[in-house]
């Protein structure tokens, strides 16, 4: 069977489609997990390997001892600055700034408000729930 042709506007738009996947991809590579906005100051976090937007993770410290990805204790809270991320997310936001109207700079704007800080928790919270019920009716599946 001989590969099918496509008109010179349908390759475009494959190959714009496909920039754009790329681009979420490495969006939700440069954005803090916690505040879900692009890094601006970006500390990678000792005691669970994961980068932060520090804002974020020292208002999480004040109150936990825990990873607020998968809620085990941490043994160790130091943080210290992800200069290559930084490098990154200035890099997408110069390229998000060189291309106006193409994707906003933020994923989600970050809030200082508890309320809405308290309800991230939560949704992260059910997350994990959700994962490991899934992990464990995978594991019953399989005996």
């Amino acid at each position: 069977m001989a590969p099918m042709k496509m008109s010179k506007g349908a390759v475009k738009a494959v190959k714009k489609f496909a920039e754009n996947v790329i681009d979420e991809e490495r969006l939700k590579h440069v954005t803090c997990p916690i505040g879900y906005d692009l890094f601006k100051d970006p500390v990678f976090c000792c005691g669970d390997g994961i980068t932060y937007e520090r804002e974020h993770i020292e208002r999480w410290f004040e109150t936990h001892d825990t990873s607020p990805l998968t809620g085990a204790k941490l043994a160790s809270l130091d943080l210290a600055p992800n200069f290559a991320m930084r490098a990154q997310a200035d890099a997408m936001r110069k390229r998000s700034d060189d291309q106006p109207g193409e994707r906003s700079n933020e994923v989600i704007k970050s809030s200082t408000d508890p309320i809405i800080f308290r309800l991230q928790e939560k949704i992260r919270e059910l997350d994990a729930r959700l994962d490991t019920k899934v992990i464990f009716s995978k594991h019953a599946v399989n005996k």
